[in-house]
């Protein structure tokens, strides 16, 4: 809010409640005077007044509409860019102990909920203070006990009633994400697992979980409404005493000849009018319990992130000539699932790591591509990978599943190197063996693939794959069971493709399957999570 932007923001919605409030006050003394019968001439400028407030309060109202979003959304798009940082450094142990709901949570619902602290908590409740510091100070010009009952108010409304109501709004806005949270994971166990629920007959007992959470829902937002209504009715009470006490002030200095009527009428217009203001008070201090609650979460996410040792690395290197385990240890939610693992690889080797399901081979990839803590060392040319900010120009994976996105061709591959040009594309493509698929398409590298616009056979998804650890130029790929779910003829092609694509890069292939094993330089078995000869 130190921005420009943010000030004049502040400034256009002071303006807006002041020009509501001038609204009134001038068609206050308009009236009044007016029922006196002086001259017309004497009402000229409260008549010019008056459609100034009413066109100023439309206009400024729009102006600061425009303003302050910008700036929300402006900091929306940064705060998300962020949050999705974190989250891919966090990896799959940071988010599986995260749950997967609950990090889309916290990158949608709760990222749209701190939009409010710009529009309905900083903005307004600043504007508020400056409009409010205005209508004191008239006030209190014209009369200062009728100031001293408006300040009074607002004294009661932005401070008292938001102390008061602070504690009790916390706990509600933090159950409110709690269920909100239980309602998302339960809804998205019922898309994605909806087969699973069907065959074995669990889906009166998602459903009766669902209502449960509905109806604590209502329950928390029966509290909220309650609560507001506390708030309202307080600041309700607090205006009405500033305009009774205005209103026996004026009458009072009425009466000995130091105020007009129309005067009067301004003076007890003026608390009436600033209710809007008054309003404005407890409605940011209850946006605000809800923006805390939603950065609390988003808080827990960054800082899980910020604490990962490589977010301080600053170590680069050039073509590194060995990656090499020590010792490496892994553990899912404190449970070791690798334990004291050493090897090491160099580039054009291919190092085949055998091992039963379960055995640790896909943990100890993650640890290596450093998508989770690891105990011992992992280096490359004696370097600790969390010390490499270029750590990711040097080691890449192809996995299991090559996610396919719904952009084109050259979107598809430029994600591995956002600077390719098209002439390296082709030729990822090419030496990837995608020649055919990709002479085939009519809009050549602007095709839109993925999400049904163009179907793929699953050897051409797993040689997009190739070709995009090629656009990376890294040393070392991990290939972690790159052939499981393609038929042998497929299979058998796909693999002869990586072997001539990746011939001068070190290959750590992870599988179970033996006649791939075979054609590597070396084989080493993982079982229970350690190494065995």
């Amino acid at each position: 809010m130190k921005s420009r932007q943010g000030i004049g923001a502040i400034v256009l919605m002071a303006s807006t409640m002041l020009a509501a409030v001038g609204l009134v006050g001038a068609g206050g003394w308009l009236i009044s005077a007016a029922a006196l019968m002086p001259p017309i001439l004497t009402l000229q400028v409260a008549i010019v007044g008056v459609r100034f407030f009413g066109i100023a309060r439309g206009v400024s109202r729009w102006a600061d509409r425009v303003v302050s979003h910008d700036l929300a959304l402006r900091g929306t798009t940064q705060r998300r860019v962020e949050l999705w940082k974190a989250a891919a450094e966090l990896g799959p142990r940071g988010i599986w102990r995260l749950r997967g709901s609950d990090v889309l949570d916290r990158l949608t619902a709760d990222s749209d909920t701190l939009q409010d602290d710009v529009t309905r908590v900083k903005t307004p409740f600043l504007a508020a203070v400056v409009a409010a510091c205005v209508l004191v100070f008239i006030q209190t010009f014209n009369l200062p006990l009728a100031g001293l009952a408006l300040f009074l108010a607002f004294v009661v409304s932005g401070f008292v009633v938001p102390v008061l109501t602070h504690r009790k709004e916390m706990q509600i806005a933090r159950s409110a994400v709690a269920v909100r949270n239980r309602m998302s994971s339960l809804m998205m166990a019922s898309v994605t697992h909806a087969d699973e629920i069907r065959i074995l007959g669990q889906q009166p007992d998602l459903v009766q979980q669902v209502e449960d959470c509905d109806a604590e829902r209502v329950t928390i937002e029966s509290q909220a409404s309650a609560w507001a209504a506390v708030a309202n009715a307080l600041n309700g009470v607090s205006s009405g005493l500033a305009l009774f006490s205005s209103l026996a002030a004026a009458v009072a200095a009425y009466s000995v000849g130091q105020l007009d009527g129309p005067t009067i009428a301004v003076l007890t217009l003026l608390p009436w009018a600033s209710a809007e203001i008054v309003a404005t008070f407890s409605q940011a201090a209850s946006a605000r319990t809800r923006v805390v609650a939603a950065a609390e979460r988003i808080d827990q996410l960054l800082l899980g992130a910020r604490a990962l040792p490589h977010q301080n690395a600053s170590a680069t290197m050039e073509r590194p000539q060995t990656l090499r385990l020590r010792d490496v240890s892994v553990a899912w939610d404190d449970e070791p699932v690798v334990r004291h693992v050493s090897f090491e690889l160099k580039p054009g080797e291919r190092l085949a790591l055998l091992g039963s399901s379960g055995s640790g081979k896909s943990t100890l990839a993650a640890a290596t591509l450093r998508l989770i803590e690891h105990r011992g060392s992992i280096t490359l040319d004696d370097v600790e990978i969390s010390e490499l900010s270029d750590f990711r120009h040097h080691v890449s994976a192809l996995l299991q599943t090559t996610y396919v996105f719904g952009t084109t061709v050259r979107e598809n591959l430029r994600i591995a190197n956002p600077h390719a040009t098209d002439t390296e594309v082709v030729a990822a493509l090419t030496a990837a063996g995608l020649v055919d698929w990709f002479s085939h398409l009519e809009a050549g590298l602007d095709t839109v693939i993925g999400d049904g616009a163009r179907g793929m056979s699953g050897g051409e998804i797993q040689r997009l794959g190739i070709a995009r650890v090629l656009l990376t130029q890294s040393t070392f790929v991990i290939l972690d069971e790159p052939t499981e779910h393609l038929d042998a003829p497929t299979a058998a092609a796909v693999w002869q493709t990586m072997k001539s694509a990746l011939a001068d890069r070190g290959v750590l292939l992870i599988t179970h399957d033996q006649q791939l094993a075979a054609d590597c330089h070396r084989q080493i078995r993982i079982e229970n999570g350690t190494l065995r000869p």
